[in-house]
């Protein structure tokens, strides 16, 4: 047996475990990023001011939009136990991820845009997969 007919055994929809993957990391950081924003007035840079407040409460609504999207489309694309062990390795190792950014990457405004960027296109790209439209055209 090869490793591709091992891993269909495990998980047979495997272009749905490779985005579900994509998604949940762009959840996984955004969340770490945003959880290490709060609470605003605490924060020594710009973003106690009412734009980076904005900047933030923007992030956080598509971070909800993008969690949503993603555990809806896992639900009915990929097993739970593949949502399980994915979900599980992607949360574990994305605190390492973050530590190769500079602080200064992060904890700015530019980081905040960076961010909206990467949530939107993980938003559209979400959207566009068509096993998602149509699994939320049976429901």
């Amino acid at each position: 047996m090869d490793a591709l007919s091992i891993a269909r055994t495990i998980e047979p929809d495997l272009v749905s475990l490779g985005w579900f993957s994509i998604l949940w990391l762009a959840c996984c950081l955004s969340g770490l990023i945003i959880s290490g924003m709060l609470p605003l007035g605490v924060r020594g840079n710009n973003l106690s001011t009412p734009s980076g407040t904005s900047l933030v409460v923007v992030n956080i609504f598509l971070l909800f939009l993008l969690l949503l999207g993603t555990v809806l489309f896992a639900a009915f694309t990929i097993r739970v136990s593949s949502i399980i062990l994915m979900a599980s390795w992607i949360f574990l190792f994305v605190p390492a991820i973050l530590d190769v950014f500079p602080e200064r990457w992060i904890d700015s405004r530019g980081g905040l845009t960076v961010l909206l960027c990467v949530q939107a296109v993980a938003l559209v790209m979400l959207c566009q997969f068509s096993s998602f439209a149509a699994t939320l055209s049976m429901m």
